[in-house]
């Protein structure tokens, strides 16, 4: 590794990407639903869930996605774990974007599966 001398070090950079992914993750699947959505949406979504259905979470899009103009990218998310993005490789950016990017995912629909099993518990 060229920036960091010891793997513990490097070990630390990407447990750090692997918090603020589930941490923005987490944040994020807070968004699915909103103040409008119905008893029904909840019930729809808990049923999606339990029965592994994959169309329920096609609504997510990567955070590194680029598509939105304040969307995070490669260099803010490395420079927000205080590494100097101009010190690591390409292959280093990419394994800190990936645990970043794995742990958001994980992360996001952990949430909307929680809030979508809150929302109907108690419903028979």
């Amino acid at each position: 590794m060229s920036s960091y001398p010891t793997r513990e070090e490097w070990a630390q950079a990407i447990e750090a990407a692997r918090k603020e992914g589930t941490d923005d993750g987490r944040a994020a699947g807070t968004w699915f639903f909103d103040g409008n959505s119905t008893d029904e949406t909840y019930r729809t979504v808990a049923q999606m869930v339990a029965d592994g259905d994959p169309c329920v979470w096609e609504s997510y899009r990567s955070p590194l996605s680029g598509e939105y103009a304040d969307d995070l990218t490669p260099r803010a998310l490395v420079e927000s774990l205080d590494i100097d993005d101009d010190a690591i490789s390409p292959e280093e950016r990419g394994e800190l974007c990936d645990a970043y990017e794995d742990a958001h995912r994980d992360a996001w629909h952990a949430e909307v599966e929680r809030v979508a099993k809150l929302q109907t518990e108690g419903e028979a």
